[in-house]
């Protein structure tokens, strides 16, 4: 589906500023309050100045004598002292998420730290991160705002493995690099795999990058080297589908002034597949979610039947696939004993037989596949049903 984006539509708003500075002003004062911490610290793309509105990141810091303990407790202990509803999260620290007149507040704990090198958990460098965006980015935070939208718009931002897209801070580092929006998107259209960006000059090239990070973290079409930890390649997620999909988009926006997204409703004949997923972590369920339908997929395509397109809706549970048929009948080879086996009882059934290298019959039959049979083998489906055009 091709769309003309409104960039600006999706910047905050003056309210929203007001709103975050309200929330802010209401929950430090608290949180500086929970016993043994160093400080709270404003980080996130609202303290990098690249915020697009919708939540907030708070990282209450304590001494690095603490490495190795439970922190997190200290932070609850505060929230329930001070009334404050919330939600607790399971990650390499518990951490924690509250509201503020519908605005999201994510408390997280981490450690005060001299150097990167000192970290506990990935999430104890965001504080460099912070530091090293708000000392390179003066003057493009809107840049960064824009190919924010730019990926969330054509469902290519986010480093989730089941999104395989850009974080927020790989965008603010590809911003800073090409020194704006529009350089960035012309210095894509010259991208091919594997592309290399090591903006701190912390390898003396890519083949240095891969042996010291190995393959897993440089299987990425592009590696994207942390400025601040040379160990993490920031794009490590980002599937070839995406970049190609980053690519074409920049090609359409400089040259035609629109962008153009996977949608279910270019699909002429749509299956809609409802998962019954009992995870309620949003990051396992989504994964889940991905992992089946890609099964899904290959297993349709193996037994005959093409699917053109997909797409997820992961706030539904629910998969949308363009086929080409609802079942299909196709010719295939239908195996039977060796010769010396039952011969008598396969030939009672099949007047027409084969046999191969090894001694044993086959024949041919006719085998009809539908749509409706993989619920039988994914028992995670709920429901299957054509919402359009019902193929034949």
């Amino acid at each position: 589906m091709y769309f003309k984006p409104n960039f600006e539509q999706f910047l905050p708003k003056k309210e929203d500023y007001e709103k975050a500075k309200k929330a802010l002003d209401y929950i430090i004062p608290i949180l500086e309050k929970t016993p043994h911490i160093y400080d709270v610290f404003v980080g996130g793309s609202y303290a990098k100045g690249t915020w697009l509105g919708r939540d907030i990141d708070i990282f209450v810091r304590f001494p690095k004598k603490y490495k190795g303990q439970n922190i997190s407790i200290y932070i609850e202990q505060t929230l329930k002292e001070h009334n404050v509803p919330y939600i607790k999260l399971h990650g390499s620290r518990d951490y924690f998420q509250t509201f503020y007149e519908g605005l999201k507040i994510e408390i997280v704990p981490i450690l005060k730290l001299d150097s990167p090198l000192e970290r506990e958990f990935v999430t104890d460098i965001s504080q460099f991160h912070v530091e090293w965006v708000k000392k390179n980015i003066k003057g493009l935070e809107n840049d960064a705002k824009y190919f924010k939208i730019f990926n969330k718009l054509i469902n290519t931002y986010g480093a989730e493995s089941y999104l395989g897209g850009l974080s927020g801070y790989a965008c603010e580092i590809l911003t800073i690099h090409y020194k704006g929006f529009t350089n960035l998107l012309k210095g894509i259209l010259k991208w091919k795999p594997k592309v290399f960006i090591d903006i701190e000059k912390h390898y003396s090239n890519i083949k240095e990058a891969i042996n010291e990070l190995g393959k897993d973290k440089t299987a990425s079409p592009l590696i994207l080297i942390d400025p601040v930890d040379k160990t993490r390649n920031v794009a490590a997620s980002l599937s070839y589908k995406n970049f190609a999909l980053i690519i074409a988009n920049s090609y359409l926006y400089l040259n035609n002034n629109i962008l153009y997204k996977i949608n279910k409703s270019d699909f002429e004949t749509m299956l809609e597949i409802t998962f019954r997923v009992e995870e309620t972590k949003e990051d396992i369920k989504n994964a889940k979610i991905s992992r089946l339908t890609r099964k899904i997929v290959n297993y349709l395509e193996k037994n005959g039947i093409e699917v053109y397109a997909y797409t997820i809706d992961f706030d539904k549970n629910k998969s949308y696939l363009w086929v080409c048929c609802e079942k299909i009948t196709i010719k295939t080879k239908h195996l039977g004993p060796p010769a010396w086996v039952n011969l008598d009882k396969f030939l009672e059934k099949h007047n027409k037989f084969f046999i191969r290298e090894d001694g044993r019959l086959y024949t041919i039959i006719n085998k009809t596949f539908s749509v409706y049979d993989i619920k039988k083998v994914y028992p995670e489906i709920e429901s299957i049903k054509f919402l359009n055009n019902n193929p034949t």
